[in-house]
């Protein structure tokens, strides 16, 4: 059992200054760091057991595999491996001597790879010494080290920094260097050695390995992959720690500028943040913030765009934000975009040339060995920014670019532009910069939840690899979005990662970079919304990092919505805007296993009343009607059908096509031209489209269903059975099924007549949802309407007006919602042919109103009496015998006495005193609990004549 804080602190007076941490490391801490130290990490099920290491195929190379076949003849082809359960495997009881070496950049999490390590050897390899290497990659070659325990480990567990034993950018690439790595291994009679670091750290690892096994060392080498940037990553390490914790730190620094910005509302802000390569962090920040502006170098240099086109996007958006009223706004830029541009790219190149062999004299005679291009690029750039480029390059031969102020560069070229812009008069705003670079401060901060677990189970994959003999594999963890006990574990062989690379002017072997892939769902997300983001301040500023609460927990679980369609289901389900959601690699997470009755009172609790709402609403707009002096059934049930209706159409679907508050909607309605409206709408349909898809199949099928099994009523009937059925009639009566509802269940099958018209053109798949749920809705109906319900009233044929009238509502709102959505998709010049389709569609309703509609019409009885009198005035003779023929008799009543109806019906109108009148009764028996009426049993009622 680890000791504790308090026992460490009492012990570090005595410790030895060799092998003590930092002088006065365990007695700064802030009460959070102090918490954090205590923190128990989990880890995942497969580590927990008994297990085995299983081995896949041969693997290959990311790119030119022959030439890494010949760079690492000893490691080119071995597989990658996985660990599984397996109860009769036993790996413990072999002590091992290891050594860890932190390598690069420092980034949130390292410590914990350490303390992961550490515990396994202390689990699984009982007596095994562990030794860390001071300063990097130069503390193996100068046989630098302390050894840790778990005195020494412990106040280091879960804090940010590389300071337990420092780090270093030092490579191992010489023989003299290799020679010294190998006098330390034999020296140390080490078992192993895990590298920490990022891709070119990883490469040094696998040189290392390859080395070792050529020379026949016991000696194996297991990578770890670290780096902020997040390139180093591939299908079995889907990312390296510390791009989690370094996101969250710059969105939170990025959105206190946001606010900062629209308080003083007259800067602004461009903010170049960590990725020399890769913009990862660039694209995470901008879908946790919201930026106006954000450049992604990736989609720059596929795009072959040059710095003026930069510019002048830049200057773009600036100035139409300027016509809105804004002159602020926040602009990310990746740390490496200057290396993005092709015509920069070619001018580093040869540049890197240059210096590799050349001597750069004052004279500048080295500015002929440049191509006629990039000599031109390289004088047209500001003088800094020149030097810059020449500065020395780093230990793996790239050019410094976290030195080439990018951010102060694009403000002296958006000045000049917007100068002459005002001067052409397209202009009329006011700017000023402010720059920024968020680099340093995100690499040491305390890890989030995530990269702390994360981590810790990295390190301990590592000892699982070393202890079954593995080398020239990099520790991975799978399976990331689900719970952290489902997480998978193993090790990919680090030549399937390789590539080679020009570097100082000779290829050499590089793990490939991950770059920000242009089709992946992550940058589709942003590429999406930034043209909203642009001109709408929808800033968000996401706070600190949380490390307990429901805003911790980072790994709960993955949602499949994008985050509209889960806030929308959210609100559905009954939460409120104190509800969090957050953001990470395009995905939403989310989930507290605390407090869980809580959770589940105020999630669902909601949700459950507004449910309760909905159900009773319908009764509750009946209730409303007779209060407004409607008499008659059908009257009541038309008007509370139609405010049900109503209510639908503003909750269910235009409250969650116009999302945000009623303020921010009519601001931006204000502030935008006419013609962008519908465009505006338009972007809000196609992220709803999972969701109705979702509503309909949960919904309107749940509806069917239930319409199918009866529950209520068969609920109803064994409850009143057991306490209130005496005789045989009550048993009659509690089994009378009732009648089917018009004004509750017409107004949803319209809603989703309404849903499968809007969103059948966004997404196709919906169709079918639509016609499958229409066609069984019709014959469940209609077969529950003839052999079920027992209605107290046969006209419900009164609704066709009303039906009518929504049918030509819902096909005018798609057609108008199309046209939005034609202009987002960039086909607004068919939008004119559009228009026709709305204007068809209401002089269609026209017609059909005023050619149908006075079937429908009802007259007070004493206006109907007047009419009769008249009537028989002008045409004393008139005979009624054929229009009673043709009359209409519902089917239900067409049975074997429906001959003697007529006959009986005709024989009392046309005078025949003889027979009785016969009248139909206004509520029929069901035809399941009673058997057909006839005249003996009074199935008929006759008046006297």
């Amino acid at each position: 059992m680890a000791p504790s804080l308090a026992a460490v602190n009492r012990d570090l007076a005595a410790a030895s200054p060799d092998n003590a941490p930092a002088k006065g490391r365990a007695s700064v801490y802030s009460e959070v760091q102090s918490s954090r130290i205590n923190n128990a990490l989990p880890l995942p099920s497969v580590l927990k057991g008994a297990f085995k290491i299983v081995e896949g195929p041969a693997s290959s190379a990311a790119g030119n595999p022959d030439e890494i076949a010949k760079l690492f003849p000893g490691l080119y082809g071995q597989p990658s491996v996985s660990v599984v359960p397996d109860q009769s495997a036993d790996l413990s009881g072999q002590k091992l001597k290891i050594g860890v070496v932190l390598s690069g950049g420092q980034a949130p999490g390292g410590h914990n790879v350490i303390s992961g390590l550490f515990d396994y050897l202390q689990e699984r390899a009982k007596g095994s010494t562990f030794y860390g290497f001071k300063g990097g990659p130069a503390g193996i070659m100068k046989c630098k080290y302390v050894e840790l325990n778990a005195e020494y480990i412990l106040p280091y567990r879960n804090q940010g920094g590389f300071d337990m034993i420092c780090s270093g950018r030092d490579k191992i690439e010489t023989p003299e260097q290799f020679k010294q790595a190998e006098e330390t291994a034999k020296k140390l009679d080490l078992d192993g050695l895990v590298v920490i670091g990022g891709d070119d750290s990883n490469t040094n690892a696998c040189l290392l390995a390859e080395n070792f096994r050529s020379k026949n060392l016991k000696t194996r080498v297991i990578g770890c992959p670290k780096t902020i940037d997040g390139d180093l990553k591939c299908k079995e390490v889907p990312t390296s720690f510390g791009f989690d914790t370094a996101c969250k730190i710059y969105s939170e620094m990025i959105g206190n500028v946001m606010i900062d910005a629209r308080s003083t509302g007259k800067y602004y802000h461009f903010v170049r943040l960590m990725g020399r390569a890769a913009s990862h962090i660039t694209l995470e920040c901008a879908l946790q913030t919201h930026p106006n502006i954000t450049i992604i170098g990736e989609e720059v240099s596929a795009q072959k765009q040059t710095l003026k086109n930069v510019t002048d996007y830049m200057v773009d958006v600036i100035c139409k934000r300027a016509d809105l009223g804004y002159n602020y706004g926040v602009i990310l830029i990746p740390e490496g975009l200057i290396d993005f541009i092709p015509e920069v790219q070619e001018l580093i190149a040869e540049l890197n040339e240059i210096l590799a062999n050349e001597v750069v004299d004052e004279s500048g005679l080295w500015k002929k060995k440049l191509t006629e291009q990039s000599l031109k690029l390289f004088d047209l750039l500001p003088e800094a920014i020149q030097e810059q480029l020449m500065l020395e390059r780093d230990p793996h031969g790239n050019v410094q670019v976290a030195k080439i102020e990018t951010e102060k560069m694009l403000i002296q070229m958006v000045e000049t532009e917007l100068e002459k812009r005002k001067q052409a008069g397209s202009y009329k705003g006011q700017f000023m910069g402010q720059s920024h670079f968020f680099g340093y401060e995100g690499r040491c901060g305390l890890p989030t939840n995530f990269d702390a677990t994360y981590c810790y189970a990295l390190g301990y994959g590592a000892g699982v690899l070393l202890n079954s003999g593995k080398t020239g594999l990099i520790s991975s963890v799978g399976n990331l979005a689900a719970p952290v006990e489902e997480w998978t574990v193993g090790g990919t062989a680090l030549t399937a990662l390789m590539d080679v690379e020009r570097r100082h002017g000779k290829f050499k072997p590089v793990i490939k970079k991950a770059m920000v892939e242009l089709e992946g769902a992550p940058f589709k997300k942003f590429a999406s919304l930034r043209e909203e983001w642009a001109l709408k301040n929808r800033y968000i500023s996401p706070g600190p990092i949380q490390f307990t609460g429901p805003d911790a927990l980072r790994t709960e679980g993955l949602c499949p919505l994008t985050p509209e369609e889960a806030v929308l289901m959210l609100v559905a389900l009954g939460f409120n805007r104190e509800t969090r959601v957050f953001v990470a690699g395009a995905h939403i997470y989310g989930g507290n296993k605390r407090d869980l009755i809580k959770s589940v009172i105020q999630g669902f609790l909601p949700g459950i009343v507004l449910k309760l709402f909905i159900i009773f609403l319908p009764s509750i707009l009946m209730v409303m009607s007779k209060f407004e002096g409607f008499v008659s059934l059908s009257s009541l049930e038309r008007r509370a059908a139609f405010r049900y209706y109503i209510f639908n159409l503003v909750n269910v679907f235009l409250g969650s096509i116009i999302t945000g508050s009623a303020f921010e909607q009519l601001d931006s309605f204000l502030k935008q031209s006419a013609n962008q409206i519908p465009r505006t709408v338009g972007v809000a349909i196609p992220i709803k489209a999972t969701f109705f898809i979702t509503y309909i199949m949960v919904d309107g099928w749940a509806g069917v269903a239930g319409e199918i099994l009866r529950l209520k009523p068969l609920i109803f009937f064994h409850v009143k059975n057991f306490f209130l059925v005496k005789t045989e009639k009550d048993r009659e009566e509690a089994m009378n099924p009732g009648q089917i509802n018009f004004h509750a269940t017409e107004p949803r099958i319209q809603l989703y007549f309404l849903l499968g018209l809007v969103y059948a053109p966004v997404t196709p798949v919906l169709l079918p949802f639509i016609i499958i749920f229409f066609a069984l809705a019709y014959l469940v109906f209609r077969h529950q309407i003839i052999n079920v319900y027992n209605q107290e009233y046969e006209s419900a044929g009164r609704f066709w007006p009303d039906v009518h009238g929504r049918i030509i509502s819902a096909l005018i709102i798609s057609q108008v919602l199309l046209l939005g959505l034609m202009s987002t998709k960039g086909a607004a010049q068919s939008t004119p042919f559009l228009i026709a389709l709305p204007v068809l569609t209401f002089f269609f309703h026209r017609f059909c109103k005023g050619r149908y509609e006075p079937a429908f019409l009802r007259h007070p009885l004493q206006e109907a009496m007047i009419k009769d009198t008249l009537e028989q005035a002008r045409e004393p003779n008139f005979n009624l015998k054929p229009y009673l023929k043709k009359a209409y008799i519902h089917p239900v009543f067409k049975d074997d006495e429906y001959e003697d109806v007529r006959s009986e019906v005709s024989g009392y109108y046309l005078g025949d005193t003889d027979e009785e009148c016969v009248t139909v009764p206004t509520k029929r028996q069901s035809r399941i609990t009673t058997p057909a009426a006839s005249h003996a049993s009074g199935g008929s009622m006759r008046s006297p004549s």
